[in-house]
């Protein structure tokens, strides 16, 4: 091959960080296998507090443009911007949920049902709807089995520049646990 095939991030840029906690604007630059152009997603993430409301947190972030928000780049020529919406949904899950129910554990403690929801348009044209549907369907599982995988060794330890990278955000991850801990004792009062 004439082109080596580089996937992957490429470059991640703060473009804003609001004051409170994860109200940020991020910029993410993706290479793409030849001969697509790499891709980027400008993201404006957001703590959103609805425990007292929903019984429920979650942190989103949105695609914006230029139009939308001044702080914003033009798109470089030869970069295709993306449109993304993430959402990380944290919510007592209920003693229903047919995974509790099917699960090993038998813990009394609340549990935390943790969502991901993710919706992405690379503009990518020329390829088939079904093939771009197979692969992120395996791409999914696996991104999942990883992120639990690296989870767990920063928990364990084995990952110190994550865990710097932690420490340096320590605002919107205290924010996170102390969300968790009240959703808990809400559990455990009813």
């Amino acid at each position: 091959y004439e082109k080596p095939v580089k996937l992957g991030i490429q470059e991640t840029n703060m473009l804003r960080q609001e004051s409170s906690r994860g109200n940020q604007i991020i910029q993410v630059k993706v290479n793409m296998a030849w001969p697509m152009l790499p891709r980027e997603v400008i993201l404006h993430t957001r703590a959103v507090d609805s425990i007292d409301e929903q019984g429920m947190f979650a942190l989103r972030a949105r695609s914006e443009t230029t139009e939308e928000n001044p702080v914003i780049p033009e798109p470089d020529d030869n970069v295709v911007r993306m449109d993304m919406e993430h959402d990380f949904i944290f919510q007592t899950c209920p003693l229903d949920h047919p995974c509790l129910l099917a699960s090993k554990n038998n813990c009394q403690d609340p549990m935390i049902l943790f969502t991901a929801k993710t919706r992405v348009n690379a503009h990518v044209k020329y390829v088939p709807l079904r093939l771009i549907n197979f692969v992120t369907r395996n791409f999914i599982g696996r991104l999942w089995a990883s992120n639990l995988k690296v989870a767990e060794e920063i928990r364990d330890g084995k990952r110190p520049l994550h865990q710097e990278a932690i420490a340096s955000k320590r605002d919107l991850y205290d924010w996170v646990e102390n969300r968790i801990a009240v959703m808990t004792k809400k559990a455990n009062n009813k």
